[in-house]
């Protein structure tokens, strides 16, 4: 059996916003200002076997709690953080801002960002629902909870922090990643329920297990300074 081989991503964008001071000689300057931000692309799985099922996300949402900046300055470490509680629409054509965290000028190294998730009410923390289709052409609702605490982060080395300019940091979450050690078999005999193949904490475990493990590893993040 071979894993999903999957393009599908997941992206946390950090835009700038505003507060100032003034230098010694009456410059006014602005620090970076960072939202957080959550998006999908590219929702079709492949599934391959002699015969290639197939996955396809169609929508998906996430609860965030906290966003948060971690890193050193000058061997300090630092951190930057905001408190929120904001449903995200991860499939959403605009995407929404959540979280304002305002980062005076300066070079941060060993820089970590960090979006906190948790279940709200019936809200769970994240959720995707699409649809698998076996290599027989069988298809099933195929739905991914997570209804606990949980983590999204991404590393870089360092950031450079400008007065008066913005950043967008962007992180893709690569879903053939997240899905390594998942096979078909294991889709073909996962639990359905209510004609859905629900992966959660209580059902179909295994493959919950093995994409929430996937899901904690750091993952590269791309700044682009304005």
């Amino acid at each position: 059996m071979k894993i999903f081989q999957l393009t599908t991503a997941m992206a946390i964008v950090i835009a700038v916003s505003t507060s100032c001071s003034k230098s010694s000689d009456g410059t006014v300057t602005t620090p970076a200002g960072m939202q957080f931000q959550l998006t999908t692309s590219n929702p079709y799985v492949v599934v391959n076997k002699t015969v290639a099922g197939s996955i396809v996300w169609t929508s998906g949402s996430a609860w965030a709690t906290e966003t948060k900046l971690e890193g050193k300055q000058n061997s300090s470490q630092l951190e930057f953080k905001s408190s929120v509680s904001q449903q995200i629409n991860l499939f959403a054509s605009v995407i929404a801002g959540m979280g304002n965290i305002s980062i005076p000028a300066g070079t941060y190294t060993e820089v970590e960002f960090k979006v906190t998730l948790n279940q709200n009410g019936s809200n769970p923390a994240m959720e995707l629902n699409g649809t698998y289709t076996s290599g027989t052409g069988v298809v099933t609702p195929v739905v991914f909870s997570i209804n606990s605490l949980f983590l999204l982060k991404a590393e870089q080395s360092n950031v450079v922090v400008s007065a008066n300019t913005s950043i967008t940091a962007l992180t893709t979450l690569n879903l053939s990643l997240i899905s390594a050690g998942i096979t078909q078999a294991m889709l073909n005999s996962a639990t359905v329920s209510g004609g859905k193949i629900l992966i959660s904490a209580s059902s179909n475990i295994n493959l919950y297990n093995i994409i929430t493990n996937n899901f904690l590893q750091f993952h590269h993040v791309d700044v682009t300074h304005h």
